[in-house]
């Protein structure tokens, strides 16, 4: 599962299965609505907050 973009309701996520869902507010887990495959909350953002990190460092050239 990936965060695809985040609004002031929560998140919005893609699972494996190319399931797009609203997952709403910080909880320890997502889980699918079509599939019902489950991810903890604290890898996915850890994951959308790495690979932010990495664009925004190739964006202003900041090394890391």
């Amino acid at each position: 599962m990936k965060i695809v973009k985040t609004d002031s309701s929560g998140y919005v996520l893609e699972c494996d299965c190319e399931r797009e869902f609203r997952g709403g507010r910080m909880r320890l887990t997502f889980e699918c609505t079509r599939c019902g495959r489950v991810a903890y909350a604290a890898e996915i953002i850890g994951d959308w907050l790495l690979s932010r990190r990495g664009t925004e460092a190739r964006l202003t050239g900041a090394p890391f």
